[in-house]
């Protein structure tokens, strides 16, 4: 009998040994589970704001940049005081001695820490030129204002090359066809520029970008009459770009357009990513109200005859302003402003493939966007996003945004 009982406990026991280890293990999965759809949820929604600064003019466009070490941010002052502001990752805005009138601020990253910055200003009355100013890794102005193009610009591009120096490519009106020439220049590594290079008698909307490999790709477009437009490309080498006199490329067509009455081409982009190089372009509609349309081509790095159309969209909203930018990992991300059909807007970021915009999250709509905002990437592929919104007094507040976790997180 007692025997019996010792047996019957130790059953028992065991019994309640497999209850506890079956719970322990339901927690643990449980646990397991919750972490990974919090880690999920972290992963589409791990933008935050790192800055923010009040107060400021509304502007076309911040010029945003990252060195190994920083995110560098540039926008132009007041009008009362239109000399470009500067912050470097820290509380403290500087004031640079550049900049009268100053308008499509970009810049470039150079050896060293340092950047050129590149902006078209007033030179004299009714002249604007492509202006550019060398800044330290301190943010103390090394050199400029230098005057780059020697002749009254209209539009212009640019992108940092191998080799520490920046390509711009931009256009100007040559007054006996009354039509953009199209010109590509170097500024070098201590912001000097060598000699201006035509590249076509006809451009305009100039655009360029560097692939992984380093080369050089360049796109502009071509019209007769503004509503039949042609999309041109063409690659191109330091060397090229280095010389003196009249380049010839041998550009290729790679896209046509075909615009209704009322209708502009507005916000050309170029990109790349591992193996495909990006064009699109908006097309809006001025004399009636109605949603933008994003078109565009893609084709493969080595074969710009393999064109493939497409059109970026999500389904029930409106997309704007795009700006695209690749990151370490050879992948092509955009951020546009999407608006819903009750007017809401918010900014997004996503990838672009050759199918189209995938992965899109939205990066912030507590400040809806004003105009385009900057975005770049880092050397960890970590995306930075720069932008404008409108406060209620009639001045903006400047937001900059990361991917990239808080520094001891």
């Amino acid at each position: 009998m007692e025997l019996f009982f010792v047996n019957y406990l130790k059953v028992c026991l065991d019994f309640v040994n497999i209850v506890l280890i079956r719970s322990l293990f339901v927690l643990l999965t449980l646990v397991f589970l919750n972490a990974c759809a919090n880690q999920s949820a972290d992963a589409t929604s791990a933008w935050r704001i790192g800055y923010q600064v009040s107060d400021v003019t509304p502007q076309q466009q911040l010029a945003l940049w990252t060195s190994e070490t920083q995110p560098t941010l540039a926008w132009v002052g007041d009008p009362a005081s239109p000399n470009l502001r500067l912050w470097q990752n820290s509380t403290t805005v500087q004031t640079l001695p550049l900049g009268i009138t100053p308008r499509q601020l970009t810049a470039y990253s150079l050896p060293h820490g340092w950047t050129q910055l590149l902006w078209l200003d007033q030179t004299l009355p009714d002249e604007i030129q492509l202006i550019g100013g060398t800044v330290d890794e301190k943010g103390e102005v090394q050199r400029g204002p230098t005057e780059i193009s020697l002749m009254r610009t209209l539009d212009y591009a640019a992108a940092s090359i191998p080799g520490g120096a920046v390509l711009t490519l931009w256009t100007t009106l040559d007054h006996q066809t009354a039509a953009p020439v199209l010109y590509a220049q170097i500024v070098d590594a201590l912001g000097r520029p060598l000699p201006a290079r035509r590249v076509a008698q006809r451009g305009q909307f100039p655009s360029l970008t560097v692939d992984q490999q380093g080369n050089i790709h360049l796109f502009w477009m071509d019209t007769a009459d503004g509503l039949s437009w042609t999309l041109h490309y063409a690659s191109l080498t330091i060397d090229q770009a280095a010389g003196s006199g009249d380049l010839d490329l041998g550009s290729q067509v790679v896209g046509a357009i075909t615009l209704k009455e009322g209708e502009i081409l507005a916000n050309v982009q170029i990109g790349a990513d591992a193996a495909h190089l990006y064009a699109c372009w908006t097309v809006q509609n001025i004399t009636k109200s109605g949603d933008p349309r994003i078109e565009g081509i893609s084709f493969p790095l080595k074969s710009p005859t393999s064109i493939h159309p497409f059109s970026l969209s999500i389904p029930d909203q409106r997309l704007d302003h795009l700006a695209f930018s690749t990151t370490a990992g050879n992948e092509l991300y955009v951020t546009a402003t999407a608006t819903t059909r009750d007017g809401t807007r918010s900014l997004i970021a996503a990838t672009i493939t050759a199918d189209g915009i995938s992965a899109a999250q939205t990066i912030n709509s507590a400040y809806p966007p004003l105009g385009k905002a900057s975005l770049t990437a880092d050397l960890s592929g970590h995306l930075h996003v720069a932008w404008l919104s409108m406060q209620n007094d009639g001045r903006a507040t400047l937001l900059y945004a990361t991917n990239k976790a808080a520094e001891g997180k």
